[in-house]
């Protein structure tokens, strides 16, 4: 695949070329050493071809930032319309107010309302629960009753001491009246 082949002119010296130097080799090659490695500029045609595409290049930036600045100029006519829009439907709300505040009292004396009947019926059945509730307090007081004399038991249980420590405990007792008997000697 050949590529096009262009004419550089190398600014500094550079590998064998000396400054001053024309060179003719492909453009991937020539437009590393003119934009990367910055040692040669275009020359001949190949300086006019580059001139053309930089005009080309500064026509197209001139021509999209003209067609921002139109976009940002009509975003901007649309937000106006937009604020006007708001401006007009905030005026029709303040005419309004008066109507909406009488109908917000109006939901809210409703919401009282429910929520006192609300009360007194829990009040109700928090009366019948409570019946329900002693006896259940009720047993669930003996239930731990019982379960606290079992605990009891169980601690009396283990402080009782078997028949081994029994046992030991009296020949301790033993060893130490011997020692008393023959410490008073």
């Amino acid at each position: 695949m050949s590529r096009n082949k262009k004419t550089i002119e190398f600014t500094k010296d550079f590998a064998n070329k000396k400054k001053g130097d024309d060179f003719k080799c492909d453009s991937l090659l020539a437009s590393s050493l003119v934009h990367q490695q910055k040692v040669a500029v275009y020359t001949g045609e190949s300086l006019k071809q580059y001139e053309e595409a930089l005009k080309v290049a500064e026509k197209a930036r001139e021509y999209a930032a003209k067609a921002e600045k139109k976009l940002a100029d009509k975003k901007l006519e649309e937000a106006k319309a937009e604020a006007k829009k708001a401006a007009k439907e905030a005026a029709k709300t303040a005419e309004n107010i008066p109507a909406f505040i009488k109908e917000e009292q109006k939901v809210a004396a409703e919401k009282a309302e429910a929520k006192a009947k609300l009360k007194a019926e829990s009040e109700k059945s928090a009366d019948k629960s409570d019946e329900n509730k002693s006896d259940e307090v009720k047993d669930e007081r003996s239930s731990f009753q019982k379960l606290k004399d079992a605990a009891k038991k169980t601690a009396d249980a283990l402080k009782a001491k078997t028949p081994e420590e029994l046992e030991e405990e009296k020949i301790a007792e033993e060893i130490k009246a011997e020692e008393a008997e023959e410490n008073k000697d």
